[in-house]
């Protein structure tokens, strides 16, 4: 089972490098994540938004899953994604996690339908009373357009399997409720994933970073972690975010991934719709932000 006091530092939510034929690149996965832990990050987060976690098949999440447990070899926590719309197959998921070395799963709110804080209460709760693994709760709206309500938040934490939770919402206002809620549970780890937010919220009392640029740059947002007052540190981040202007998020990501030797490009569900100006200007972005992260595509 995870350590909790483990769950602090910079945790990227690592991308799944696919092959040309969409199937999981095993060895980019392998070199990806030696390439973090390397650069001093404190943990793994594997099938979350960055890394296609809702559109991955079975085979594909096993494939991931079984690679990362290599990389990783139980030198720091693997979290992995469980994002699924109801309970009952978060619930399924779950034994699956454990089995394959998962050391906590990542539960978002329910999505497709309206969930308001009620829904929400009662999916965590079905989730949590009896869960294999730890949880660590997940609010990204932007994914699941369903905000977090902080009643259910602080409703989850009377199950002891709630040890955390990564708010990417970037709302201060709920963020600065959930750092309050570690008065009821000391033990509650509060993890920011908004890139632009990480300093602000590391000088606000935060446990941990999961930003998704830290698959390009873990080295630099392990030193924003140790020192939250470092500007150039957070403005690098904010730059390297710039690449987003250029098209989808995924599309951008595992484009800058590729050009570091970490997969093929290819997304899961989406095809290639990057322009050729665009590419030229993540390579320029990738060159200039990213250097330690490009050097690996020569290994």
């Amino acid at each position: 089972m995870c350590d909790k006091a483990l769950l602090k530092g910079v945790i990227p939510p690592i991308i799944t490098p696919l092959d040309a034929d969409g199937d999981v690149d095993e060895a980019a996965v392998e070199r990806l994540i030696d390439f973090q832990l390397r650069s001093g990050v404190s943990g793994i987060f594997i099938m979350g938004s960055s890394g296609e976690g809702p559109w991955l098949d079975t085979a594909q999440r096993e494939s991931l899953l079984r690679a990362s447990v290599r990389a990783i070899d139980g030198r720091v926590p693997l979290l992995a994604g469980a994002m699924e719309p109801v309970a009952s197959r978060v619930r399924e998921r779950l034994p699956q996690l454990q089995e394959l070395g998962a050391d906590a799963a990542v539960v978002a709110t329910p999505y497709y339908f309206q969930a308001d804080e009620v829904v929400q209460c009662a999916h965590f709760a079905a989730v949590a009373a009896d869960s294999p693994l730890p949880i660590v709760l997940y609010n990204i709206p932007g994914m699941t357009h369903n905000v977090l309500s902080p009643a259910a938040a602080r409703h989850a934490l009377q199950f002891e399997s709630v040890i955390g939770i990564k708010d990417s919402g970037g709302d201060p206002t709920l963020f600065a409720e959930l750092l309050a809620m570690r008065e009821t549970r000391p033990d509650f780890q509060v993890l920011q994933g908004s890139e632009a937010q990480s300093a602000w919220a590391l000088r606000e009392g935060a446990d941990g970073l999961v930003p998704g640029f830290a698959n390009l740059i873990p080295g630099p947002y392990r030193r924003l972690y140790e020192d939250p007052q470092n500007d150039a540190m957070q403005q690098l981040a904010i730059d390297l975010g710039g690449m987003r202007r250029h098209g989808f998020f995924l599309n951008t990501l595992k484009y800058a991934m590729a050009l570091c030797g970490f997969g093929s490009g290819r997304c899961v569900c989406r095809p290639d719709t990057l322009s050729r100006s665009a590419k030229t200007n993540i390579q320029r972005m990738v060159a200039t932000h990213a250097p330690e992260a490009l050097a690996c595509a020569s290994f």
